[in-house]
């Protein structure tokens, strides 16, 4: 190669050198699209863990609520039983005037399952009406059961007001057998102390004179037969519409609204 050639081959080399170092307009339109897209998969990514975030937190306070409703209602039940112990008597009142206590009861007892229950509601409607169903079977079972157990004693009152002779052996002799024989009249019946007792009211409820001795009238309770069968299931509406209108309160509307808990004083 002349001298002459030498400075042509090297500015030829030098372009050839600058070609290859600078980038294609393919590549660099790649690049800028890599790096549009970027962002917007990171903000799917954050708004899908966004999503999955706030559904965990909504099914564990979802939870935690059902947990706190059910909670409640063991407790309102519980509170519910000398209630029931009471009704059973103020059932037993003439011209059916106790079943005005099941509605009044029903209230306080619905109240205080409200109250309770109020700073985690609503809570599912299935399961507010399976609790309040509960709560009234509770209350209400424990009126009749008591009502059950306690007829040889009503029984026993009733003859000893009624008996024209007591006997020699004394009041506490005349007592003791007329409740074993009242005993015996439900145990007749099939179903044992609880649904012999029922059997019994509602298909006879009569004692016959002369079955107790010294008793020479017939005996009946306060409420028997149709009469019987009446007053419990208008005790059983007025104990439920008590309890529910304050527990159904609780149930969610389906339209977003929530019952909210009174504010502090």
């Amino acid at each position: 190669m002349s001298q002459k050639d030498a400075p042509v081959a090297a500015r030829d080399r030098s372009r050839a050198e600058d070609h290859a170092n600078s980038p294609s307009p393919g590549s660099e339109g790649a690049g800028q699209s890599a790096l549009g897209a970027n962002p917007a998969a990171n903000q799917r990514e954050e708004s899908d863990s966004l999503s999955h975030s706030a559904l965990a937190d909504g099914l564990g306070r979802a939870t935690a609520g059902t947990r706190r409703w059910w909670a409640v209602v063991v407790a309102t039940s519980v509170f519910s039983l000398p209630f029931g112990w009471l009704l059973s008597f103020a059932a037993l009142l003439p011209f059916y005037l106790g079943l005005f206590f099941f509605a009044l009861f029903g209230l306080v007892i619905g109240a205080v399952a409200c109250r309770m229950a109020t700073p985690a509601a609503p809570f599912p409607r299935l399961a507010v009406t399976v609790g309040t169903t509960m709560i009234i079977a509770s209350c209400w079972l424990t009126s009749i059961v008591t009502e059950c157990l306690d007829f040889p004693r009503s029984m026993t009152e009733k003859a000893v007001a009624g008996a024209s002779t007591i006997g020699d052996a004394g009041l506490d002799s005349f007592r003791r057998s007329v409740e074993e024989a009242s005993r015996e009249i439900i145990r007749n019946e099939p179903g044992g102390p609880i649904l012999g007792y029922v059997r019994w009211v509602v298909t006879n409820g009569h004692v016959k004179a002369n079955t107790f001795p010294g008793v020479r009238r017939s005996l009946r309770p306060m409420h028997r037969r149709q009469g019987w069968v009446i007053r419990v299931l208008i005790s059983i509406t007025l104990l439920s519409f008590g309890i529910a209108t304050q527990t159904w309160l609780l149930r969610d509307g389906g339209d977003g609204r929530q019952l909210q808990p009174a504010p502090a004083e």
